[in-house]
């Protein structure tokens, strides 16, 4: 997921036409939808889902938004939502990394 989320984390940043955040590639859709199989893996396999398991929702909604709304007018405010919100695919799985170190180092001791 970790692979996935920051390979759609760098194609948005290193987008700077409007129409890249305005239209999908067929690559873009090939990892968001990989990623969404990968987390419904993720809730198969772990049962307890965490707070931050839920943020890639917001991931999802903030690069569907600029398809539905963005114009020319409003382009920097779509680009700079886009760039914030594909974080939100990389965050949780760094979350989860974080929580497992913790846990091996209090087995460790």
């Amino acid at each position: 997921m970790l692979v996935v989320g920051c390979f759609i984390v760098a194609q948005y940043w290193q987008t700077d036409q409007f129409t890249a955040i305005k239209q999908y590639t067929i690559t873009s859709m090939w990892l968001v939808f990989f990623y969404i199989a990968l987390h419904m893996l993720k809730r198969f396999l772990w049962k307890r889902m965490r707070w931050w398991d839920y943020l890639y929702y917001g991931g999802l909604i903030t690069i569907i938004m600029p398809v539905l709304w963005a114009n020319s007018a409003n382009e920097f405010v779509f680009h700079l939502l886009v760039d914030i919100g594909a974080c939100l695919f990389v965050i949780p799985v760094l979350a989860d990394l974080y929580v497992w170190w913790l846990q091996f180092k209090k087995h460790q001791s």
